[in-house]
């Protein structure tokens, strides 16, 4: 018998008024003891954060390097967390009879491009690369390292696949990436395709290109990520026949139009906030 268990790391943020003094306390109490800085020090990273999100200001190079030294200490209390949990997995007997997955929703910008938090036209590496570590029964396949492109809708598949219930993917756009694992194939998927809620912005991305597809022809990027891995040069002019194939490859998994709709989300729905709004909707071809 298998039993699946989420366990979320959060170190930035909290719900409940509770949650947010305990988060506030420990991170206070790990910043006190790591870098021996004081309550209000520790305290006065992260307030800022959404002040700069919110006012899109621009970040001076030390505003900057003070996010990217709060985001890393953040980082540190989050393995310290993970190192925690895994300790305990270990002492109830149950590591080596564990499938642990160990990734992350999406990736952070810390001002790279002129911006801080997630956002619709942030669609680069810092954003939508995410880490990826499964640790397998036994610590099997311990070390291999996995080049081929997979996507976050993959983790349901794999994890199927691994309980020998494969089939029930069937009719899922995940795909499993045990053959991967197993050295089976090189490579699951030719490209992954990354979005943004309420928005109708696109990225498509293969292991040497990345293209961002915006509703305005002349808006759109391209960026050779091999010769340019920082994406800092938009090659769209220089190479007009790679967007346009990676157009088409976008435009074969599917087309984005407007169209008035009631916009409905249950999990962020607040009473009496829902609206009549312009969102961009999928339109799946067979």
């Amino acid at each position: 018998m298998w039993i699946i268990a989420e366990i979320r790391l959060v170190t930035g943020m909290a719900q409940s008024d509770e949650q947010i003094e305990k988060f506030n306390r420990d991170r206070e109490a790990y910043f006190n003891e790591n870098l021996e800085l004081t309550q209000a020090e520790a305290a006065a990273f992260w307030p800022l954060y959404n002040d700069y999100h919110n006012r899109k200001m621009k970040l001076s190079e030390d505003e900057r390097n003070n996010f990217r030294y709060a985001y890393s200490n953040a980082d540190n209390l989050s393995e310290k967390e993970l190192t925690e949990t895994l300790n305990k997995i270990r002492d109830l007997g149950l590591l080596d009879n564990s499938l642990i997955l160990f990734l992350s929703d999406h990736g952070h910008p810390l001002g790279e491009h002129g911006k801080i938090l997630k956002m619709d036209d942030q669609l680069y590496s810092q954003l939508v690369r995410i880490p990826l570590m499964v640790r397998f029964p036994k610590a099997e396949y311990a070390g291999k390292r996995i080049k081929g492109l997979v996507e976050t809708v993959d983790i349901l598949p794999t994890v199927l696949d691994f309980l020998g219930h494969g089939q029930e993917a069937e009719f899922m756009h995940g795909k499993s990436f045990l053959p991967l694992v197993r050295g089976e194939q090189e490579k699951i998927r030719e490209t992954v395709t990354i979005g943004f809620f309420s928005s109708d912005i696109r990225c498509i991305r293969d292991e040497e290109w990345s293209y961002i597809r915006k509703s305005d022809p002349q808006a759109c990027e391209l960026y050779h990520l091999l010769e340019d891995p920082d994406e800092t040069t938009n090659v769209l002019k220089k190479y007009p026949d790679k967007a346009k194939e990676m157009e088409k490859a976008l435009a074969r998994i599917f087309r984005i139009r407007y169209q008035k709709e009631h916009w409905f989300q249950v999990k962020y729905d607040v009473p009496g906030l829902s609206e009549e709004r312009f969102s961009p909707v999928r339109n799946w071809k067979k």
